[in-house]
């Protein structure tokens, strides 16, 4: 928040060259007129990256808009504990908010201004600074809109009389001021609510005092360097600034951890704005989310001694597992019918799929998948339900072992598997249904065709119509139709098959309702977070972080009910299926 920078510069310009401890040094007569120096001429320039790195920044990260109290540990470097810190902000007329610092029983005061750039600091109404000082200093962009995703840093230099005659030469000295910030993106930190997803940014204030009796006192700079992790809808929850000034001085370095705080009398950390995760430690190959009961179902594989060959239902708001009877050989892939009434469930270990009935998980039917020469048994990769008929789904076969495993897309419809479906090797690994259910979509994920395909349902069985080659990768593990678009990875195309567009900095992506995206993060490392966006714009909205103490491996993304989100976390290679747990997100931003 730099209200200690500002202080810095309250104390230096309070104090004089001639005063001890305040740098410079020396005194006699006063220099003649050809050794004196007039204070700089007023100047500003600014230099600002572009390219976002959120959709949102300025009043979310810092609340000052609202009445906020934010309670900080502080300690030195060495871990020694220094006290507290508390810091309030105060809402005023015309977009400004005057933040108060207490800290050493000191009380920094600090007016900051909304303006469309974003909480400037405003110097006119700070410090009790000169009108000189105050000018110069003022207009200052501290928390832009948009904070920005790149190595070039936002730069802004100020210029200008002191409008003080500090060395008593006769003539008014002058001050210049420098703000650089970096922005390093996001990072999950600590905080009074546990683990949160952050955006790490890093303010230099540096500050010098220029005499304009240069012959007998040297400029006087100060550095003050802070980081800051800020979370939206809190503030920093974590603060390390350093102060070093030319003259020896004074140097300090301090942490400061939040340890409460409360916007407009409510604790954001306990109001649902931050997300409830749950790991359920249930290994599977495939999660539906059911919806209209408000459940998730997992097929457990045959690997899991105890739960294998049955399928999970799972209470998203407890973790709570229910389990089936055995239903068959090594369950996988999965569909719900578009009625809600029947899950389809393909059996790897036969090369069957199994349709249950709901909720009791009755068996209604079983059917053979094909078997072809030299390879037998086909099993299902992915299964798409039709938006119109309860009992038709597309089911994308492959070759277990084989690569490419593709081996065509055939229609289930009314119990008979359909003759005609579509040639092998290259060709829709995912399937999707169109909102009439007269066409199916399908994408090509391991091989570098990586085409985009439009099959027409016929009335025996799919015939392909349409591809473009999409890119997007190799490991896409879903394709979803949200209205007239169809997402996979982290674009989007319409159902005419034309690029609209992409989701920036996201994987794995999934139609969460009919206007949201749910992705998680482009990370592998550390920080863990899903994405949302809307549908309309590709803007993102929201990151929900996720925390465990498992490391992070693969995840794939299954949209739940009104709020909820599941993530089949610890998969081991992207191009293998089996999770080793579920991570159940709730969040009031997800729709």
């Amino acid at each position: 928040m730099n209200e200690s920078a500002w202080r810095r510069l309250g104390a230096m310009v309070a104090c004089a060259w001639l005063v001890a401890g305040c740098g410079g040094g020396g005194g006699g007569d006063t220099p003649p007129a050809a050794d004196t120096r007039p204070p700089p001429a007023a100047s500003r320039t600014e230099s600002f990256p572009t390219g976002d790195l959120l959709p949102t920044g300025g009043r979310e990260y810092l609340p000052f808009a609202q009445v906020g109290r934010w309670v900080y540990e502080r300690q030195a470097d060495s871990g020694t504990r220094l006290g507290d810190a508390v810091i309030t902000s105060t809402p005023g007329a015309a977009g400004r908010s005057t933040v108060t610092e207490v800290a050493d029983g000191t009380t920094t005061t600090t007016d900051y201004r909304w303006t469309t750039r974003g909480w400037e600091f405003d110097g006119q109404q700070a410090l009790d600074l000169p009108p000189a000082t105050a000018e110069v200093l003022s207009s200052l962009l501290l928390y832009p809109v948009r904070f920005t995703a790149t190595s070039m840093p936002a730069v802004q230099s100020r210029r200008g009389s002191l409008g003080e005659d500090l060395d008593g030469d006769g003539v008014d000295d002058g001050v210049d001021v420098s703000v650089v910030q970096y922005v390093f993106g996001q990072e999950m930190v600590a905080s009074p609510g546990g683990p949160v997803l952050a955006l790490r940014v890093r303010t230099t204030v540096t500050l010098t005092l220029l005499p304009s009796d240069y012959t007998r006192y040297v400029d006087l700079t100060i550095d003050f360097q802070q980081t800051e992790w800020l979370v939206e809808g809190v503030g920093p929850v974590r603060i390390e600034s350093t102060y070093s000034a030319n003259d020896g001085s004074a140097s300090e370095s301090e942490v400061w951890t939040l340890r409460s705080v409360t916007v407009d009398g409510v604790d954001p950390f306990t109001s649902g704005r931050f997300p409830v995760t749950r790991v359920v430690p249930l290994p599977n190959e495939d999660v539906v989310a059911d919806r209209a009961r408000g459940v998730y179902y997992a097929s457990v594989p045959a690997t899991d001694p105890t739960r294998g060959n049955r399928i999970a239902t799972i209470a998203p708001d407890t973790g709570e597992v229910t389990l089936s009877a055995p239903v068959g050989s090594s369950p996988g892939a999965m569909a719900l019918s578009a009625d809600g009434q029947s899950l389809f469930v393909a059996l790897d270990g036969s090369g069957e799929l199994l349709q249950l009935r709901l909720p009791g998980m009755t068996e209604v039917a079983r059917h053979r998948l094909p078997v072809v020469p030299f390879y037998g048994q086909l099993l299902a990769e992915s299964i798409a339900p039709s938006p119109i008929e309860a009992d038709t789904v597309a089911i994308s076969l492959m070759r277990p072992g084989i690569s490419p495993k593709h081996a065509g897309v055939v229609l289930l419809r009314q119990g008979e598997l359909q003759p005609r479906m579509t040639q092998d090797h290259t060709g829709s690994n995912l399937v999707a249904f169109d909102a009439t259910g007269t066409r199916v979509f399908g994408f090509n994920n391991e091989t570098t065709e990586f085409g985009l395909r439009q099959l027409a349902v016929q009335s025996d069985g799919l015939v392909e119509e349409t591809v473009v080659n999409a890119g997007g990768g190799f490991y896409i593990s879903a394709l979803d139709r949200i209205g007239n678009l169809l997402v996979f990875g982290n674009r989007a195309h319409g159902t005419d098959l034309s690029a609209r567009g992409t989701l920036a900095g996201a994987r794995y992506c999934r139609g969460l309702s009919a206007t949201r995206i749910a992705c998680l993060n482009d990370d592998f490392g550390t920080t863990r977070a899903v994405l949302v966006f809307e549908a309309a714009t590709f803007t993102q909205v929201a990151a929900l972080p996720w925390a465990g103490t498992e490391p992070l491996d693969h995840a794939v993304l299954e949209p739940g009910t009104t709020g909820q989100v599941a993530l089949r976390d610890g998969i081991q290679h992207p191009a293998h299926r089996t999770a080793q747990r579920l991570v159940l997100l709730s969040q009031d931003a997800l729709p």
